[in-house]
């Protein structure tokens, strides 16, 4: 099951929009949770099973980045992964 929140949170005095995407599959081991964000890098649990060119999260990480935002990757305690993108709101 994939699970989308999207919402406004504020940190620090500043709002952000905040988009939060979790999935109950394989997960990405610890020590990739960097890299799988650079051009033409996939996690070793997908080599094999899901096919792509590693290039999709590369490409969202500098469209967020464009807007002064930022996203990161972690395991859900259950299973699976967690994406988390947070872009700045300006008045």
């Amino acid at each position: 099951m994939i699970k989308i929140r999207v919402g406004i949170i504020k940190e620090g005095g500043t709002e952000y929009f905040s988009l939060r995407v979790s999935d109950e599959g394989c997960g990405i081991p610890q020590n990739e949770l960097e890299s799988i964000f650079l051009p033409l890098q996939r996690g070793s649990h997908s080599i094999e099973k899901i096919t792509g060119s590693g290039i999709g999260l590369a490409i969202a990480k500098e469209v967020v980045k464009a807007h002064g935002g930022n996203i990161v990757a972690r395991n859900n305690t259950k299973a699976g992964a967690i994406f988390v993108i947070k872009i700045p709101l300006k008045e």
